[in-house]
This record gives structure tokens, C-alpha cells and sequence, in this order.
């Protein structure tokens, strides 16, 4: 009976034993649990900072070459803006040259109608010569 007893004692030891081994176990696994649910949460936050890491090094790359594409532009603006200029001042200096042409034009057409009006003028003074000439010289 008493070997009954000391047997039961070491079983319910035993079972005392086992049973905090469980319990640590079981703190252990809900401890465990919770640190993979942490690192599932680091991990979706990592692969989520790496998406935007990406997504702003795709953005600074289209602007640098937004910005070269825009310096190309201002170029072309720059050359196209010299070229309008030269245009400008070759017309400018035709149309200075067409202005003078007509200025000689319109003084040369006032110099023919003078002339016009002087050659009709001595047309008729030759004319009345002659008419007095004709009456003068029978």
C-alpha cells in the first residue's frame, strides 16, 4: 500500500511535471504565433516599402528624362526663336527696300507727268509757232 502511495505521488508529480511542460508548450507555441504573425506583418510592410521604393525610382527616372526632354525643347525654342528673328529681319529689310523702290517709283511717275505736262506744253507753244509761223511767212 505504501508503494501504492509513493507510486500514485511520483505519478501525480509526474503529471504536475507534464502538465507545466504543457503549459509552457502551449505559452511557448502562442508566443511563437504571434512573433510569425509579427514578421508576416514586417514582411507584407517590406514588400510594401520596396513597391513604393520602385514605383518612386520609376518616378525619378521619368523626370530626369522629362527634364532632358524639356531642355531639348528649350533649345529647339531658343533656335527656332533665332531663326524667326533672322526671318524678321530679312523681311523687314526687303520690305525697307520694296518702300524705297516705290518711293523711286511714285517720284519717278511725278517726274513723267511733269515731263508729260512740259512736253504738252511746248507742243503747243510749237504749234502756235507754227500756226504763226504759216501766217507770218506767206
Amino acid at each position: 500500500l505504501v508503494k501504492a502511495e509513493h507510486e500514485i505521488a511520483a505519478l501525480r508529480t509526474r503529471t504536475e511535471a507534464a502538465a507545466a511542460e504543457i503549459a509552457k508548450l502551449r505559452a511557448e507555441l502562442a508566443e511563437a504565433r504571434v512573433l510569425k504573425t509579427q514578421e508576416e506583418k514586417e514582411l507584407i510592410e517590406f514588400k510594401s516599402v520596396r513597391e513604393k521604393e520602385s514605383c518612386v525610382q520609376s518616378m525619378f527616372i521619368e523626370v530626369q528624362q522629362l527634364k532632358a526632354q524639356l531642355e531639348e525643347m528649350k533649345c529647339q525654342n531658343k533656335q527656332l526663336d533665332c531663326r524667326a528673328s533672322q526671318h524678321q529681319a530679312v523681311l523687314k529689310e526687303k520690305s525697307d527696300k520694296v518702300i524705297g523702290l516705290v518711293k523711286q517709283l511714285e517720284q519717278q511717275g511725278e517726274r513723267v507727268r511733269v515731263l508729260s505736262d512740259e512736253n504738252n506744253a511746248l507742243r503747243l507753244e510749237l504749234g502756235r509757232d507754227a500756226d504763226y509761223a504759216k501766217i507770218v511767212v506767206p
